[in-house]
């Protein structure tokens, strides 16, 4: 059984967005998966730079679409993306001095969590914004998504 199990409580109702948090979603399970049948660390760091940088891309296009759509905690929300991706950014590298950090499983329980409780409790806050504009969400995903939020 996958270590996130992808249900309708993780679906904020609209499918570009869903669809990439069930690639984020992906990502954690092979990061699960590598970190559980001790993979060489190389594999690790890989997974976890590929999370990493679609984490990235998946925030600029969903603050977009937030701000295209006038969601008003906007900063609320950008705030703890930010933070997410600093986490991340001081785990991405291991230290060189050991083969495998000890806080591996720790580090994708935390990932896990977080992902998990920000999709349920944070972003289904912004869906009803979207709702009603489907041309807006659709518009944002088809421009370029690494330009300044």
């Amino acid at each position: 059984m996958a270590f996130i199990q992808w249900d309708e409580s993780l679906s904020v109702g609209v499918p570009v967005i869903d669809g990439e948090h069930k690639s984020l979603i992906d990502c954690v399970n092979k990061l699960h998966e590598a970190t559980e049948s001790l993979k060489p660390q190389r594999t690790v760091s890989t997974i976890l730079d590929s999370f990493v940088d679609l984490v990235s891309y998946h925030f600029r296009r969903e603050e977009r679409v937030m701000r295209a759509t006038g969601y008003p905690d906007l900063e609320d929300h950008m705030a703890k993306h930010r933070e997410f991706e600093t986490y991340l950014l001081a785990n991405r590298h291991p230290s060189k001095e050991k083969a495998r950090p000890p806080s591996d499983r720790d580090a994708v329980n935390h990932i896990k969590q977080w992902l998990v409780d920000h999709i349920r409790n944070d972003d289904k806050l912004y869906a009803p914004y979207t709702g009603d504009n489907p041309a807006v969400v659709t518009a944002v995903y088809e421009t370029a998504v690494y330009e300044d939020v």
